[in-house]
């Protein structure tokens, strides 16, 4: 079935990014380079999103020689002095590490989604458990980049343990290849997604404190469950955010 699906899988995103990682034309002293890049998660190790013209795309960092600063947290710009040797793997990992220096403090936008992903997931894991492929839908996420969805993306399917079965797709998309099904049971139409799930997510008004958002999962026109008008608020540099209400059929 994965050969039919006809939307990036991650692996192949990852390849392609990771292609863009190099150390030519980047800050370099003796024997060093210096690249920037952002935080995108600090629980798995060190995985950055790089954002120099030759350093871009996931790449974790090895951090064993050196201790990390207390106040680094997800979003923030940190600037990486290594030996220069990169891992063609997909994220890409960087070696031996000299310093990591927080250039700017970010938010932590990507973990807040990260967390509410992961949350609804174990709401009704029964939605999951047979799905053969998880589709997610993140057209209508306008605070986060390409590369933070990205980063997303990869992280979502880390906590769960299933990299081979995340695609990004939209219901639409799905209906055009043939994955939604509508079949008709006692004059009515039951509309379903074979052998998979949905996950959509959307964001709505925002300011430099606060954000709303929306995510749900789909597997049937008898099976769905979501979070509305979920709010993060920054306090202390970091998002707190709290379910709106918890809806199922």
């Amino acid at each position: 079935m994965h050969s039919l699906f006809n939307t990036t899988i991650l692996l192949s995103l990852g390849a392609a990014v990771a292609s863009n990682i190099t150390t030519e034309q980047v800050t370099q002293t003796p024997d060093l380079v210096v690249v920037n890049a952002e935080v995108a998660a600090i629980d798995r190790g060190l995985l950055v999103i790089g954002l120099d013209e030759n350093f871009s795309g996931l790449c974790n960092v090895n951090t064993t020689n050196i201790i990390l600063d207390d106040d680094l947290t997800v979003g923030d710009t940190i600037e990486i002095t290594f030996d220069g040797n990169i891992m063609e793997s997909w994220p890409a990992q960087i070696g031996k590490v000299d310093s990591i220096v927080i250039t700017h403090q970010g938010s932590d936008t990507l973990n807040v989604y990260r967390e509410a992903f992961y949350d609804l997931r174990y709401t009704d894991i029964d939605l999951d458990r047979q799905a053969e492929l998880i589709a997610v839908d993140l057209t209508e996420v306008t605070n986060l980049n390409d590369s933070q969805k990205q980063a997303l993306l990869y992280l979502v399917s880390c906590d769960i343990d299933l990299f081979d079965k995340i695609y990004e797709s939209t219901f639409t998309e799905l209906e055009q290849q043939g994955f939604i099904k509508n079949e008709e049971v006692e004059d009515t139409f039951f509309t379903y997604f074979e052998n998979g799930v949905i996950y959509t997510l959307k964001n709505h008004q925002e300011d430099v404190h606060n954000f709303s958002f929306d995510i749900e999962k789909w597997t049937s026109s008898l099976g769905a469950i979501g979070f509305s008008e979920c709010t993060a608020t920054l306090k202390d540099d970091i998002y707190i955010w709290t379910i709106g209400e918890t809806w199922a059929y």
